[in-house]
């Protein structure tokens, strides 16, 4: 019975019905349609990409903040405690393969940069997209993106785009 229940299908159906777009909205009000009878369906649909951002640890430059070490502590060991959580991290080295951060080799951090970079050309392509339809807009005159002529949608926000 869990198998015919869409966590995805349920979120797409709020969103419709609010036209609410932030997640931190839509989520307590996602929660609260969800039959308890699905709770294990619901949880299996979303448990992958939670643990995965717990494994790889908050995003951003892994830097060492000083603003957190007790001056009274023996002298480096507040440095060392955070040296050892940020190498106890995990690093998504190729899209599909996991080291802890502390276990990566030069090759490995080579491969993840050239992951990342990779992932990083595809949201500067979805940037230039974005603004690409602004600029339509503006010439248009148009005040909404649902304004845009279909093909126009298409064109910059297809899979094709995409791709």
């Amino acid at each position: 019975m869990t198998d015919s229940f869409s966590l995805r299908a349920l979120v797409e159906e709020i969103r419709d019905e609010t036209q609410i777009a932030d997640p931190g909205e839509l989520a307590p009000l996602v929660l609260k349609r969800i039959p308890r009878v699905h709770y294990r369906a619901a949880m299996k649909q979303m448990i992958h990409d939670f643990v995965r951002r717990v494994v790889k640890g908050p995003s951003g430059p892994t830097t060492v903040r000083t603003d957190s070490i007790d001056a009274s502590s023996v002298p480096g060991e507040s440095w060392r405690r955070r040296a050892a959580r940020i190498l106890d991290r995990s690093e998504c080295i190729d899209g599909a393969a996991w080291k802890r951060l502390g276990d990566c080799t030069a090759d490995d951090l080579r491969a993840a940069a050239a992951y990342k970079r990779s992932k990083a050309r595809l949201i500067l392509a979805a940037a230039d997209r974005v603004e690409t339809a602004a600029k339509e807009m503006d010439r248009l005159g148009v005040t909404h993106v649902r304004d845009l002529p279909p093909e126009t949608v298409l064109d910059l926000f297809g899979k094709k785009a995409a791709a």
